[in-house]
């Protein structure tokens, strides 16, 4: 069941993505939206792809680069990030381990 609001703590999040084993950990998914925390550590590979959906990152902690279509920025704790659907993006060059709120849309973009 999809709670009608929550509050969870970085430290349950990141413990949750250590017992997953995986980069990321799903917060909560609800019809609208849902967010997960990306953890990569130095030198870590991101093998995302595009997404069907608009996204926004939120860098917690950290410092790498980060390239969305072709173009390459450095990103640090704190930096705000918006990626349209469908868009080739990742991070990479991390320098620092990352942690980084993402926030998906559910709603398909238009044309």
């Amino acid at each position: 069941m999809t709670p009608v609001s929550g509050i969870w703590s970085l430290a349950e999040l990141q413990a949750r993505n250590a017992a997953s084993a995986g980069p990321f950990e799903i917060i909560f998914d609800v019809p609208t939206m849902w967010a997960e925390l990306f953890e990569l550590p130095v030198g870590g590979v991101d093998t995302q792809t595009p997404h069907d959906y608009d996204e926004l990152y939120f860098v917690i902690d950290g410092q790498s680069r980060f390239t969305a279509d072709g173009k390459v920025s450095d990103v640090k704790r704190g930096d705000t990030i918006f990626v349209r659907a469908h868009i080739d993006h990742r991070f990479h060059d991390i320098t620092e381990d990352l942690k980084v709120l993402v926030v998906f849309s559910r709603k398909e973009p238009e044309a």
